[in-house]
């Protein structure tokens, strides 16, 4: 049944991500892609949070520019079966 526990509205890559060190991200204090990535480069974008320790992490899209763009790109693939982060330079 949909929305079921055992069946939930959204996919997501979460588990698939695990550790890759080999995608652009920004990086939180544990080791996997998550949603506490998103929240703490928002925290960066617009709350004077920390910094990502290397911007090229922080472009997920890699378009050059680190902005609300990547949080969203992150979101769409870690919950909408959007495509994978840019490989980090």
């Amino acid at each position: 049944m949909a929305g079921s526990k055992t069946d939930p509205p959204y996919r997501s890559n979460v588990s698939s991500a695990g550790a890759d060190e080999d995608i652009c991200r920004p990086r939180n204090q544990n080791a996997q892609v998550d949603i506490l990535d998103v929240d703490d480069f928002i925290d960066w974008l617009f709350r004077s949070g920390a910094a990502p320790g290397c911007l090229d992490e922080a472009d997920v899209d890699g378009n050059d520019q680190p902005d609300i763009l990547d949080a969203d790109y992150l979101v769409e693939w870690l919950f909408r079966g959007g495509p994978a982060p840019v490989a980090c330079p």
